[in-house]
């Protein structure tokens, strides 16, 4: 192989002239490679040899290092000691007492007093709406037949605004029927007191 001294033309046979109109010619043997990539100094090749050696580096650490955690001790309590005591329980005839157990006048009372009391807590739920600003007070009454139905119903010595004395008009209209009264009732008239207490409408049978 001929290469030009000028242009680095390579001829398989020695001209006279290459193309470049050079006459000098260097004759070049065949099995010799001709590198013409990028030649590598030995400054990348050390620069890549530290790049592996830290990468291998690397890998040590994440796989194979595995330090030793300090061991803790946990201090426990030491837990207090159980004490039994025991103690002789009394024969049940010496503490014995015969007294009566307290019973509530709500639940003493005859069945008439009951009954006012429930007819009293039923007159109350039909007082819409319960909560008042103002001032009133009035007093009602009513009978119960045979049957439970309230008839006679009678609103007197009222006092107050017309709002009020309307809220307790439509508390005796809702009120139509109540249970049988007892056998001690008699059908004597049922009076009530209506007035205004902590800004609530409340009404009491006496």
């Amino acid at each position: 192989m001929f290469r030009c001294t000028v242009c680095q033309k390579l001829y398989t046979a020695r001209v006279k002239y290459c193309d470049c109109g050079n006459d000098e010619f260097v004759y070049e043997n065949e099995n010799i490679p001709v590198h013409t990539g990028r030649v590598t100094s030995s400054a990348d090749i050390f620069s890549v040899g530290i790049f592996l050696l830290c990468i291998i580096l690397s890998i040590l650490v994440l796989f194979f290092y595995n330090p030793v955690k300090p061991h803790r001790t946990h201090k426990t309590k030491p837990k207090p000691a159980v004490t039994t005591q025991s103690a002789q329980i009394p024969d049940i005839d010496s503490v014995w007492d015969d007294t009566p157990a307290y019973i509530p006048a709500s639940q003493s009372g005859s069945a008439l007093e009951i009954y006012k009391k429930s007819l009293q807590n039923m007159l109350n739920s039909n007082i819409q709406p319960k909560k008042f600003s103002g001032s009133g007070q009035c007093e009602i009454e009513f009978t119960v037949t045979t049957d439970g139905k309230l008839v006679n119903r009678k609103i007197f010595k009222h006092s107050g605004s017309d709002e009020f004395n309307n809220i307790i008009v439509n508390m005796l209209k809702n009120t139509n029927e109540h249970r049988i009264p007892p056998s001690d009732y008699l059908g004597e008239p049922f009076r009530g007191e209506v007035i205004v207490q902590d800004g609530l409408i409340k009404l009491y049978i006496k």
